[in-house]
């Protein structure tokens, strides 16, 4: 796994510059390696991002050293519920919730051969970690044209998704 994420603490104050991702990935790829899940973080903040640019750097380095590698983009950012102190039912201004479509938008604009969809709500860290059925679906279906765009090389498994509801 490519991260430009992981802990709350260190990691979250510098983010992995784009290139190394990609180069660990091109690395990973000539050990051997078939796969590379990546996320990438907001430069400034070191926030979990879903930014397209920084995405479409990364991918494009990658696609563009000719490695046959299957990239996997995360859909992870934009689930994180941390709730407010004086009133649960609502998020504290940590919350990092996002519109289904909205952290889906790189995956559909790049179309990897990969995305990640994590199919259960779990505690991760101080947060919620949310993923509603309904937005699952309204996830995954989007992501299906990629399976067209990408052709034979798409990993991408339509029906998951469906399962959950």
């Amino acid at each position: 796994m490519l991260l430009g994420h992981l802990l709350e603490t260190a990691i979250r104050r510098a983010s992995t510059p784009l290139e190394q991702i990609a180069n660990e990935a091109i690395a990973a790829c000539e050990a051997g390696a078939s796969i590379a899940h990546t996320h990438v973080r907001h430069p400034a903040t070191g926030a979990p991002s879903t930014d397209l640019s920084p995405y479409r750097e990364v991918v494009s380095r990658i696609r563009g050293s000719g490695c046959p590698i299957s990239i996997n983009l995360t859909t992870g950012p934009g689930g994180g519920f941390y709730p407010s102190d004086e009133d649960p039912n609502r998020g504290s201004p940590e919350s990092t919730m996002m519109t289904p479509e909205a952290r889906v938008q790189h995956v559909l604009e790049l179309c990897p051969e990969i995305c990640s969809l994590d199919v259960a709500t779990m505690n991760f860290g101080k947060r919620a970690f949310v993923n509603m059925p309904d937005h699952l679906v309204k996830m995954s279906f989007p992501c299906r044209r990629c399976r067209r765009k990408a052709g034979d090389r798409s990993l991408f498994l339509g029906t998951c998704a469906s399962r959950v509801v």
